[in-house]
């Protein structure tokens, strides 16, 4: 039996557009969409509003005590560094919680606290419900290479009444 042949691709075809010249159109329109994403992220999440990185105070969402829920409730915790790349994910993060929180049965979010070990405050102490804790490391400030290790939170939260 003889084997099927191919059809072959016409040459002017494959002599207008190469595969190098739709990478680098791939590439370049990619980087155009990472970039203006980057560049608009802070007034996207924020309102149009920038916020400064002075003046914070400590937000964690504390629950008034005599209200007792019925059945299974979701706090919602997690530990950041502060980087540019968590705090765009918390801010995703606390924009859904929220949006879920409308939806029926979003009662039964009762709390959001984003941990933040890092030795300033950082830009989202305004928006989103942070306990600040100092970091065993400060130098994980910049970069870190295990930083889940750096954050001894739950040492400093004994002290407090927000857990």
């Amino acid at each position: 039996m003889k084997p099927r042949a191919f059809p072959r691709v016409p040459q002017q075809l494959s002599a207008s557009v190469s595969w190098q010249q739709l990478a680098t159109v791939f590439a370049v329109l990619y980087s155009l969409g990472y970039l203006v994403g980057f560049l608009t992220k802070d007034s996207l999440f924020s309102g149009g509003l920038v916020t400064s990185g002075s003046g914070h105070a400590p937000s964690a969402v504390l629950l008034d005590a005599t209200h007792k829920w019925k059945g299974d409730t979701v706090h919602t915790v997690f530990t950041s560094s502060g980087d540019a790349y968590q705090n765009f994910q918390s801010r995703i993060m606390y924009a859904t919680y929220k949006l879920v929180q409308q939806q029926p049965g979003g009662e039964r979010l009762t709390g959001f606290t984003r941990i933040l070990h890092r030795t300033v405050p950082d830009v989202l102490m305004d928006e989103i419900p942070t306990f600040h804790t100092q970091p065993l490391k400060p130098q994980c400030d910049g970069w870190c290479d295990y930083p889940v290790a750096n954050s001894e939170w739950l040492a400093c939260v004994r002290g407090h009444s927000v857990v």
